[in-house]
Formats: C-alpha cells, sequence, structure tokens
C-alpha cells in the first residue's frame, strides 16, 4: 500500500491477514528516512504484525544516488537489530531498473508460510 499519509489510516485493515510485509524506504532522503521509522514503529506495535511472526523485507530505494544511505545505515537509523522476533531483510534497490527487487521478493518468498495443499 502507498505510504502517502492519507492511505496510512487502511494499513492496519491488512495486518491481520498479512503474510509478509514489504516497506519501501526512500534510502536518499533522510527526513523521509525519519517518517518511515516513526511509520514503522507504529506498524510494529499493532497487535496484527506485533503478535505474528510477519517477515519484513526493507527495501532500500534510490541506491543509485551517491548520498543514499548504505544497508548498514538504515539498520542503524531504524534501530533493526532490535527486532528479534521475525526474519527480516534489507534490498538495496533501483524502482527505476528493478535492480534489487527480484532479489528482495526471492527472499521474502522463502520466508512466506507455505500453502496448504
Amino acid at each position: 500500500m502507498s505510504g502517502q499519509g492519507v492511505y496510512r489510516s487502511l494499513w492496519p485493515e491488512y495486518y491481520q491477514e498479512a503474510q509478509g510485509v514489504i516497506f519501501v524506504i526512500d534510502s536518499a532522503d533522510k527526513l523521509r528516512v525519519a517518517v518511515a521509522k516513526n511509520e514503522l514503529e507504529i506498524m510494529m506495535e499493532d497487535p496484527g504484525i506485533r503478535d505474528r511472526p510477519v517477515p519484513i523485507l526493507f527495501f532500500a530505494n534510490k541506491k543509485d544516488l551517491p548520498y543514499a544511505l548504505s544497508e548498514a545505515e538504515i539498520a542503524k537509523e531504524f534501530e533493526l537489530d532490535n527486532i528479534s522476533d521475525r526474519d527480516w531483510h534489507i534490498e538495496a534497490s533501483n524502482a527505476l531498473t528493478g535492480e534489487g527487487v527480484s532479489e528482495g521478493i526471492q527472499w521474502l518468498s522463502k520466508k512466506l508460510p507455505k500453502a496448504k495443499k
């Protein structure tokens, strides 16, 4: 779902059924990183996410820009090392070229629960 403010109030409606989360970070905009960190904290406190080990894929978008934060810098800014109750992964990406997108989706698909036949 979109991260625009008008849509954020809709996020909790989907948490209970979510099997995984894709969280896209604009790694080239430090102000938005602070806002995204706050939104992540709110999401992690919602019972629909908090009470289930839903894996989280972080796309660090705009990796092609010279001032973009590295994966290590994003992990530090978001305090991701404090998330120990679920799998998470940061994938540097470029939405314009698709770089990193397949790799991230492959990681997430391996972490999703297997469908029952």
